[in-house]
This record gives C-alpha cells, structure tokens and sequence, in this order.
C-alpha cells in the first residue's frame, strides 16, 4: 500500500510547497513552451515575480558559469543587487529565457496561471482555512474571496526549501542567493516533511548548485 504525502505548506505564510513529483506533474500540465520557461525560470532562481520581471532582456546579468544578477525588489534589504547562484538546469533554463523578446505577463496574470496549471496538473489541492481566510482579508482587503493556498509565490518557497534540505552545510550561501536572512530562513525552510524519496528526486534539480562551494585548493 502506497502511503499518501501530506500536502506541504510554508509554515507561517500558509502558502504551498511543492514536493518535487509535483513540479514535474505542473512542468508537464503547462500548455505553451515559452511559459513553462518562465516557470522555470522561476524556480530555478527563486527570484520574486517582480525580480524576474527586472531581468527580463538584460543579457549581461547572465554569468553562464552559474549565476545571475537580480535587483533586489523588497523595499527592506539594503543592498541593491545580489547574485543568484544556479544549478545545472538552472543555466540551461536561463540560456533559453534570454533567447525570447515577448514580455513577461503582469503578476495577477501568472497568479492565476499558476493555479490554472496546478488544477490541470491533478495533484492534491488545498485550501486555506476559514480563520485565516479571515486573517488574511483583514490584512489586505483586496485578497477578496479565493483561498487558494497556491501563487506564484510557491515556486519561490519550493525553491528555498528544496536548497535548504538538500545543502544544510550552506545556509550562507543560500540566503545571500534568496535574498533572505538566515534568521528567516531557518524558522521556514529547515524542518519540512519531505521524505526520502523527495530527497531523491531534489537531485537532478540541484545538481551543480554548489558548484565551487568549498574548493579545494590544490585543484586550482
């Protein structure tokens, strides 16, 4: 008997985390190649939306050894850029996106793609619950009546979550890459029930990412 996973949600935002047969379900649902890139590119740099959005047609932010330079876009953080550290798949993802002149769609429009997508996808869904629905309105009144713990945001949350489980040793590394705070990110993304066989199927998402991590010095 094949037990059911719990569906997985970022413990203080209530938004979804994907496990990584789930993305591959999602990858697959998306229609048009040109938005399953930009799927991609989302989850392979865990930027915010309005991140992805700056870098958009700025060939000369692209490092094809592995990184891209992303304006930080959250009014809080104090440094104007950052590097963003990518895996295999993620400079492959990068080379393509660069390769496209039409613009990126606006954020509600991604948003409601991005559930479109899940719901075709057929895996489990969620809802929020009815009091933090209401917390939720409270905050921000414009959220209206949709509770869907799903958004564009999840790709980001997976992402960290993913690189979090699969690279505890490089935490640093990891929150400069996000653009959080390691205070942020080890109440978040370090005691999350992914299993062994979610851990498996990380690997070929983040294989290369901690490229040049830790050298040793006598193979330079």
């Amino acid at each position: 008997m094949v037990l059911k996973m719990s569906i997985i949600v970022h413990p203080n935002s209530n938004i979804r985390i994907f496990r990584p047969n789930e993305i591959i379900a999602i990858q697959n649902a998306i229609p048009r190649a040109i938005d399953l890139e930009r799927f991609n590119v989302l989850l392979y740099t865990g930027c915010r939306y309005t991140e992805f959005q700056d870098i958009y047609g700025k060939h000369n932010r692209f490092d094809t050894n592995g990184f891209v330079k992303v304006k930080n876009t959250k009014a809080k953080v104090k440094d104007k850029f950052r590097y963003v550290r990518l895996s295999d798949n993620g400079i492959h993802t990068m080379k393509r996106f660069f390769k496209h002149s039409k613009k990126p769609s606006n954020y509600g429009t991604w948003d409601e793609n991005m559930r479109r997508w899940v719901n075709l996808s057929g895996i489990d869904r969620d809802k929020k619950s009815e009091s933090k629905l209401i917390d939720d309105r409270d905050m921000n009144p414009r959220c209206g009546e949709y509770n869907d713990i799903v958004s564009l945001k999840s790709l980001r949350k997976t992402w960290e979550s993913w690189l979090n489980t699969m690279f505890p040793q490089y935490k640093t590394h990891i929150c400069e890459s996000i653009g959080h705070t390691e205070l942020v990110s080890m109440k978040s993304y370090t005691q999350l029930p992914f299993v062994r066989e979610d851990l498996k199927s990380m690997i070929p998402f983040v294989k290369g990412w901690d490229r040049d991590i830790g050298l040793d010095w006598c193979n330079l």
